[in-house]
């Protein structure tokens, strides 16, 4: 399989898993086709563990492809009750705390050079869901390395309104992969419902609803809090 294929396949089963993690409680479910679909999922989570457990001379390995392959594995740990799965995505997120610099940046998606700022914003979705994900299961992950990701995420929203840090510190103008849109932002309705971080408000409220595939679709409807306060 080619490199891309690797990272779509990634990308895939994170999808997957969250789609089946909302439906497996069903009752009419079949229960010979529930047990083909979860075995599926294990050997599709076990192929992104393995790929993303070897390698990792390849920046693909340390990067924002890593903290993506964490999640969809975490998700579908989640969904297969698979603690020895799960517990090797916590330490993948543990390893991307580590990467974190105390000005909040990382040094792999700051060598993007006139991306800088669209890789920070592009590596916290996956974070962000594991991070919650953990809450959800008695793990304080937002703790981790002395709240690296708020570090992460204070630095990257600031950049937002003036992306100078970014050109400064990485000897480049800043330019967007495309657009800024909801998709991109939708990581903030989870950290906002935790956190309440008012520089976060302007762009929820500009972009609402905010969704993504990936991310398990709107997570508006998910994790939103209705009446925002005045900026």
């Amino acid at each position: 399989m080619s490199a891309q294929g690797s990272f779509v396949r990634k990308w895939g089963l994170g999808v997957i898993a969250v789609a089946y993690l909302k439906v497996r409680g069903e009752p009419t479910l079949d229960g010979v086709t529930k047990e083909g679909v979860e075995n599926w999922i294990h050997r599709l989570a076990q192929t992104v563990r393995d790929e993303y457990s070897t390698g990792i001379e390849r920046s693909s390995r340390r990067n924002n492809h890593l903290y993506w392959a964490a999640w969809s594995v975490m998700a579908a740990a989640v969904a297969l009750d698979d603690q020895e799965t799960f517990d090797w995505s916590v330490g993948r997120y543990r390893f991307a705390m580590d990467q974190i610099e105390n000005d909040g940046t990382l040094p792999l998606e700051m060598a993007r050079r006139s991306k800088a700022l669209h890789y920070h914003l592009y590596s916290i979705p996956p974070l962000v869901l594991i991070a919650e994900t953990g809450a959800r299961n008695g793990l304080n992950l937002y703790a981790e390395q002395g709240g690296a990701l708020h570090r992460l995420i204070e630095r990257t929203v600031a950049g937002l309104e003036h992306p100078s840090f970014f050109a400064a510190r990485s000897g480049y103008k800043q330019q967007w992969g495309r657009t800024l849109n909801a998709a991109k932002l939708a990581w903030m309705e989870p950290y906002y419902a935790r956190f309440k971080d008012p520089a976060m408000i302007k762009w929820i409220r500009k972009f609402r609803p905010l969704g993504h595939t990936r991310q398990g679709g709107d997570q508006t409807l998910l994790f939103g809090i209705k009446k925002l306060p005045a900026e």
